[in-house]
């Protein structure tokens, strides 16, 4: 007869699972099917987000997550997959970017009844998350603070609610580079300046991706800058969850430099034109 280990209930669940007890449930109702399966050793589907979470807390150790979760080293690995390909194959409805022009209204609506800033859509960022040196060309990986990294881009709407994710890029990449090739900046530029993005320095400015003023040479300028700072939302959620690779403002004049120098080929003097005279027209609509 087969014996099952005996399963370990989680009672505290915020500290080893870093989420809430009634989240761990709304997730498993939203990305798992009903749990149908009838053997005595059968996950449930709480069970099975259970296991997903504390990997992510502790990945690259199932050893050490199957003695937490009372179960084995194997069915935490094939568990994981499974629930990784479950939340995957649904990651369109819950990252969907605002594409259509109606889509794009009612963003535009969102921002200007929130932030006041016109014609925003979304605010635009990278991060940096640690990974392991790869082996094969791990020195690419390593990022401008000496640590080994992929380099995220993300978008977010006015409720922090992430609406585009990019995730493939070296760490040694800059911002603007991950940003020149971004899908979503086809979908912006497309629009010709009628809705736009908000990004920090490090980016160059264009009429569908507006930065701060370096530096705000008087008070409606630093008044503009007050307000993007605020917006920027993704900026916000790294500071939320402790991000250790949130660059400082300091630094972040560093990277407006690398970032100047990435950028320098990317759009033309007329588009950068533009788009100044675009953030000078959102100065006026803000202090009307």
């Amino acid at each position: 007869m087969k014996v099952y280990p005996k399963r370990r209930r989680i009672d505290n669940c915020k500290q080893l699972l870093r989420i809430e007890n009634d989240s761990i449930d709304f997730l498993a109702s939203q990305f798992l099917p009903e749990n149908i399966e009838t053997r005595g050793g059968a996950l449930s589907s709480r069970q099975k987000m259970e296991i997903l979470l504390r990997y992510f807390g502790d990945p690259g150790f199932q050893s050490g997550v199957a003695e937490d979760m009372g179960v084995h080293r194997s069915t935490v690995t094939k568990t994981v997959n499974y629930v990784m390909d479950c939340i995957t194959a649904r990651a369109d409805e819950w990252i969907h970017f605002p594409a259509t022009p109606v889509e794009m209204n009612e963003a535009k609506i969102l921002w200007r009844r929130s932030f006041q800033m016109p014609t925003v859509i979304g605010a635009l960022d990278c991060t940096h998350v640690e990974i392991n040196k790869p082996i094969l060309h791990g020195d690419e990986y390593i990022n401008r603070k000496g640590y080994d990294t992929i380099n995220v881009q993300a978008t977010c709407n006015t409720a922090e609610q992430f609406t585009s994710i990019s995730a493939e890029w070296l760490g040694s990449v800059h911002d603007a580079s991950i940003w020149r090739t971004s899908p979503i900046r086809g979908i912006v530029s497309q629009n010709d300046g009628a809705v736009c993005l908000l990004a920090d320095s490090g980016y160059g400015i264009s009429p569908w991706l507006i930065t701060p003023f370096q530096p705000p040479r008087n008070g409606l300028r630093r008044h503009f800058n007050l307000i993007q700072a605020r917006e920027h939302l993704l900026h916000n959620v790294a500071k939320h969850l402790n991000d250790v690779f949130d660059f400082n403002n300091e630094e972040n004049e560093q990277k407006a430099v690398e970032g100047a120098i990435v950028d320098e080929q990317q759009e033309t003097r007329a588009t950068k034109a533009r788009g100044i005279q675009k953030r000078n027209e959102m100065i006026q609509l803000i202090n009307e």
